[in-house]
């Protein structure tokens, strides 16, 4: 029969308990955590899932915004348009005022204002 030594019964010793240890770590306190972080994995998800549908909703709310906001920049543009078009025309008219005697002038005033 072989004898050890106690330097080999001490490794061996201390390898089985290691062994041991993490056999009993792993396998008795796992189903714990796992539940527990499966937990924490679903309502996480529960919560990305709400955030995502949000997102969608809050997507659909900025393209109608943005169509509206587009609609009133070319509303704008129009107007600008337009105005530009009534001041040339004023223009026009006061260059001519301009350009009447005091015969005219006179005869304009009457007939606009009924001033005699």
């Amino acid at each position: 029969m072989k004898t050890f030594s106690l330097k080999q019964v001490l490794t061996a010793s201390v390898i089985i308990l290691l062994a041991l240890i993490g056999y009993y770590f792993f396998s008795t306190s796992s189903p714990r955590y796992v539940k527990k972080y499966k937990a924490t994995i679903d309502s996480a998800q529960h919560n990305i899932d709400s955030l995502k549908i949000e997102v969608a909703a809050s997507d659909k709310i900025i393209d109608s915004l943005s169509f509206d906001l587009t609609m009133e920049d070319r509303e704008n543009a129009r107007l600008k348009e337009q105005i530009v078009d009534i001041k040339k025309k004023n223009h026009e008219k006061l260059t001519a005022v301009d350009k009447l005697n005091d015969a005219e002038l006179k005869r304009f005033f009457t007939d606009r204002y009924d001033v005699q």
